[in-house]
């Protein structure tokens, strides 16, 4: 009988798992990573100040004081406008959603606390 090879699998098990670990982990980093490049180069916009048009491109300017602007190619967004509206109306309809829940889940408190007096 040949026992030199019983511990193998386990051995093999146990080092598989220790290296699948640290490929998740080292994922995770590299994600993470990936993130905070791509955090540099979001412009989150609140508020647009003005919105102009020239020369084919649209001007959208925002800021407090509407100092930074933001240039698109009219054809181009004409393009990409059934997206836009598609997107825009998805996040409009969520937050409407939300909204109202809101509202309805504090009259039910009111409503709950006038009962009770």
């Amino acid at each position: 009988m040949y026992y030199g090879l019983v511990g193998f699998p386990t051995i093999t098990m146990i080092l598989s798992q220790c290296i699948l670990t640290i490929l998740i982990g080292l994922k995770k980093d590299i994600m993470t990573l990936k993130w905070k490049q791509m955090e540099n180069k979001i412009k989150y916009i609140y508020d647009i100040h003005t919105i102009s048009m020239d020369h084919g491109e649209l001007y959208l300017w925002y800021g407090e004081k509407g100092e930074e602007c933001i240039v698109f190619d009219c054809e181009q967004l004409y393009k990409d406008l059934a997206g836009i509206i598609h997107f825009v109306s998805k996040g409009n309809d969520e937050m409407q959603k939300h909204h109202k829940e809101r509202l309805i889940e504090e009259l039910n408190k009111i409503k709950d606390n006038g009962n009770s007096k």
